[in-house]
């Protein structure tokens, strides 16, 4: 299972989830697709899902936090898709993926991208490129132990990423500041 969380909008890469969920249809894989979220692309998401009769896409709207816990903890993959044009550079969006232990996968560039790359977040895919998006689903679901280690990784990384961590060293870096400028 995958799922995407976020906004429906011309910012993000929508139109890749949706031709990776014809091409999941095609190949006739075991895949399911999440898709949560409101936005202007919303009736473009619902009437693709109907016209090309993707049963393995499920549309959910918006929902609230303990339903999206749910479907965060039925899935494998998290996808952090925007288009080429995004001045995204980290979304909160991706804090969440991490402390469910959702691997990414993510089209930006920039810090998240390469956070991903460097620590084994997931893997990144060309922005607008559903061939691309696909390859790298297939990848990782032959891959097991490669995404198993992903979803470690994330886990790990959201532990260093904690507010309660990052507040208390925030705290300490105004102190050090505070007591050399003295």
């Amino acid at each position: 299972y995958l799922i995407y969380a976020g906004t429906l909008g011309d910012n993000y890469d929508v139109q890749s989830i949706i031709n990776c969920a014809i091409k999941v249809k095609e190949h006739n894989l075991d895949v399911h697709i999440y898709i949560a979220g409101d936005g202007n692309l919303r009736q473009y998401v619902i009437d693709s899902i109907a016209h090309h009769n993707l049963s393995s896409t499920t549309y959910l709207g918006r929902i609230n936090p303990e339903e999206l816990v749910f479907y965060y903890q039925k899935s494998q993959l998290a996808l952090s898709t925007y288009s080429k044009d995004s001045t995204v550079s980290m979304p909160i969006k991706a804090f969440d993926y991490f402390a469910a232990g959702l691997p990414l996968l993510n089209s930006l560039g920039m810090d998240l991208g390469e956070m991903v790359k460097e620590h084994k977040l997931g893997m990144n895919y060309e922005p607008g490129n559903a061939e691309d998006l696909f390859d790298k689903i297939i990848y990782l679901r032959n891959n097991i132990e490669l995404l198993k280690e992903m979803k470690l990784n994330c886990l790990e990384i959201a532990k260093q990423l904690d507010e309660s961590k990052i507040y208390k060293d925030y705290v300490e870096f105004c102190k050090n500041i505070y007591t050399n400028e003295i």
